[in-house]
């Protein structure tokens, strides 16, 4: 786990369809601290990193999915940080992490569930 303070201006990334087509997105937060913390799971058989980032009230998390970069929000959750992008939701709760799609309906399976690496 790695964690860093980034400047008022977050650029994120964003991965097109095409690799000769990527831009960047810039999100201003003047006047507020700016924490991002990267961390790494163990998805069965696969790892995933995400990145995690703070500022004020926005907390993001990044990361890439079937060659899909996923910039999720965290919203309103009973327990754990619900974290939203389109069809997807990224559930974390302590130490485990569960990714979810939304358009596959209620009861559905989840398309990966995650484990902390230390």
């Amino acid at each position: 786990m790695a964690s860093g303070l980034l400047p008022s201006l977050l650029v994120l990334s964003s991965l097109a369809a095409s690799a000769a087509s990527a831009g960047e997105v810039v999100i201003d937060f003047s006047g507020e601290k700016v924490e991002e913390t990267t961390v790494s799971y163990s998805c069965g058989l696969a790892a995933m990193d995400v990145r995690y980032v703070n500022a004020g009230v926005t907390s993001l998390a990044i990361f890439d999915w079937n060659g899909d970069r996923i910039v999720a929000s965290a919203g309103m959750s009973a327990s754990g940080v619900r974290y939203v992008s389109g069809r997807y939701v990224w559930w974390t709760k302590g130490g485990e992490a569960t990714l979810y799609d939304e358009m596959a309906g209620e009861g559905a399976a989840p398309l990966a569930t995650c484990t902390q690496q230390h």
